[in-house]
């Protein structure tokens, strides 16, 4: 009997709209790339639904998990924990993994709070968590040499591998909506409102301190190969995906994103679907983030366009190393996306280094001045 791996990527439903579990269809569809693990382990059906965990847990007992795996971001974290938890209390020798960017950089005391997790991946996780799996196969795994993985030693002990380069070539990683990871997912459960991720590239040129987009601010942006990224538009029409969260960063910050903008809309006129797209623009709002707001618009698609500033405190922008677009330019912006019929929105991020209530009340009414 091959060991089991479990992995949970759970968000939060909207109505009967839930997402594809993409972070963790990315990790199983790179393991099982690797010979060995594909010859070695079973993988589980995707744990994506906020099921009762005590409930989910016991219904492991058929099919004891080997390995569990989460994503982890602030929207699940104390679940994922407790999910953790609950399996190590009742399968004692199940490899606990914790991925993605919740997950602590420097938190030396973090395995001694949490002495069911074994294992902590940082950054990119693929290759990672491969890795972590090879490890898993010796009679006497040592986890903490793995480059971009923290593990627990002895007496709840943190002990840090090297640091991982991140992966410079974007096309080892497979689409698990390609592969289809999810066509059975999508199949089976027809009442649901599936929702899907599109991640076209990785990284962000910007240092804004407040923020962590996949730990990979201030690096290099690489992108995917867009014959995959326009197979996967193409799987969304087929499958009746509904709506579509763009992954990127700076989504316009590339020439070719507004190619993918337009295909979108091919694809909508073929299948229907997607209906809805939305996605975090380029920081620097300009002629090509407009022509891609006019052709997603134009094909009822849109779903807002981004005009953020974060603060209007100038104290505070220093301190989050943040330069805004200039207000005059911003009303203008607000003037021509109105003149077309494009929604736009802007985003305040309250408490922020070096706000006051006073200089956040002021930033308000500067925004809505303009």
């Amino acid at each position: 009997m091959k060991p089991r791996v479990y992995l949970a990527q759970v968000n939060f439903q909207y109505g009967s709209g839930v997402f594809l579990p993409y972070s963790i269809g990315l990790l199983a569809g790179y393991s099982i790339t690797v010979p060995i693990i594909k010859t070695c382990y079973d993988f589980m059906p995707f744990i994506y639904r906020r099921d009762n965990i005590e409930i989910l847990a016991a219904e492991m007992r058929d099919h004891p998990p080997a390995v569990l795996g989460f994503s982890c971001y602030v929207r699940n974290w104390e679940w994922n924990l407790a999910l953790a938890r609950e399996v190590k209390r009742r399968y004692p020798t199940c490899l606990v993994v914790l991925g993605g960017p919740h997950v602590p950089q420097h938190d030396p005391a973090f395995f001694q709070r949490h002495h069911y997790v074994d294992v902590l991946v940082h950054g990119e996780g693929e290759q990672a968590f491969a890795d972590v799996l090879i490890e898993a196969l010796h009679p006497l795994p040592s986890y903490g040499d793995i480059p971009g993985v923290s593990a627990q030693g002895k007496r709840h002990m943190r002990v840090d591998g090297p640091a991982r380069e991140r992966i410079s070539d974007l096309s080892v990683l497979p689409s698990p909506y390609l592969t289809g990871l999810f066509d059975l997912m999508v199949a089976v459960n027809p009442e649901i409102d599936w929702q899907g991720t599109l991640e076209t590239n990785r990284g962000c040129p910007f240092m804004c301190s407040f923020c962590d987009w996949g730990s990979a601010i201030y690096a290099k942006v690489r992108a995917f190969d867009e014959g995959r990224l326009q197979r996967e538009v193409q799987w969304f029409g087929r499958k009746r995906i509904r709506f579509v969260y763009c992954a990127d960063a700076n989504f316009g910050i590339l020439k070719r994103d507004l190619s993918l903008a337009e295909y979108l809309t091919h694809v909508k006129a073929q299948y229907d679907y997607p209906q809805q797209f939305r996605a975090t623009y380029a920081k620097n709002s300009d002629d090509k983030i407009f022509a891609i707001a006019q052709t997603l618009h134009a094909a009822d698609l849109n779903k807002g366009v981004t005009l953020s500033f974060q603060s209007m405190d100038p104290h505070t922008l220093d301190v989050i190393k943040r330069k805004n677009i200039k207000i005059d330019h911003f009303a203008s912006l607000l003037h021509r996306y109105e003149a077309a019929g494009i929604a736009t929105y802007t985003e305040l991020i309250m408490g922020l280094p070096g706000e006051t209530y006073a200089s956040f009340k002021a930033g308000i009414d500067l925004l809505l001045d303009a």
